[in-house]
């Protein structure tokens, strides 16, 4: 676990105190894909197999686990980090191309613009996942105190793939798109078929995670957070069920 004591000073109603706080680490981690230096993530140093097949599947310079030919990680120190290689049967792209092809991930550019009609049972829902109105919220919960990098520091995002209350996969990360890299990656690497299971999150959802979601065949996201605009108008779109600001017993039903 990637944890560090740094002294601070606490500020409380009753004055101020100097304490040693629990603060995760970042990581540098190097991709690598058929020998060709491709980006460099801060990252927390778990999981970073998935990290890498995710990162180049989500970016379409791996289509599937098939083509992955062999994964290596070459492990050093916190401040040095490590490195991902990744060789793959396709042919890898120049890295002016990818940056271009890593701006054209959502799947129509003004597709945010577009207003759709909200049509939403949230009964039906429970039943097509399996799970009671208490079931749903108690699945949160846990969800929400499952990483322990976040209940020591509270400085991690957390993601999760669900079937019918349980946790199939689970991931977190100090960036909140390393953990849907992971998360992607993990599916893959598992052959794990995404259809009748629950994306849970505590990020916001903004409308390029959720051409993510929709492109793999997600069908209910859960946040703890927010959607933005145009990744609910995508759901409602696509037949996504979305729901945000999950806590307690509350939350919002967006499409």
């Amino acid at each position: 676990m990637s944890v560090k004591l740094e002294e601070i000073v606490k500020i409380t109603p009753r004055g101020a105190k100097r304490i040693f706080d629990p603060m995760v680490e970042e990581y540098p981690v190097t991709l690598y894909l058929n020998g060709q230096k491709m980006i460099s993530l801060m990252s927390t140093p778990q999981d970073l197999k998935e990290l890498g097949v995710g990162f180049f599947y989500l970016k379409g310079l791996i289509k599937d686990i098939q083509q992955v030919n062999k994964i290596e990680i070459e492990r050093s120190t916190v401040k040095t980090g490590a490195v991902v290689y990744i060789d793959s049967h396709e042919k890898t792209s120049k890295i002016k191309d990818f940056f271009e092809l890593s701006e054209e991930s959502i799947l129509t550019r003004n597709e945010e613009k577009k207003t759709y009609p909200f049509e939403a049972d949230f009964q039906t829902v429970l039943r097509r996942y399996g799970l009671t109105e208490k079931g749903l919220f108690e699945m949160m919960e846990g969800f929400s105190q499952k990483s322990e990098l976040f209940v020591k520091t509270g400085g991690v995002h957390s993601i999760g793939l669900y079937e019918k209350g349980e946790a199939v996969l689970f991931y977190d990360d100090v960036s909140r798109y390393n953990t849907y890299n992971k998360l992607f990656g993990g599916i893959l690497l598992n052959r794990i078929t995404p259809e009748n299971k629950m994306l849970l999150t505590t990020g916001r959802i903004p409308s390029e995670v959720m051409t993510w979601i929709i492109q793999n065949g997600i069908r209910c996201v859960l946040s703890i957070s927010a959607p933005t605009n145009g990744s609910v108008q995508l759901a409602r779109k696509h037949g996504v069920t979305l729901m945000g600001f999950v806590r307690g017993e509350r939350l919002n039903l967006y499409a």
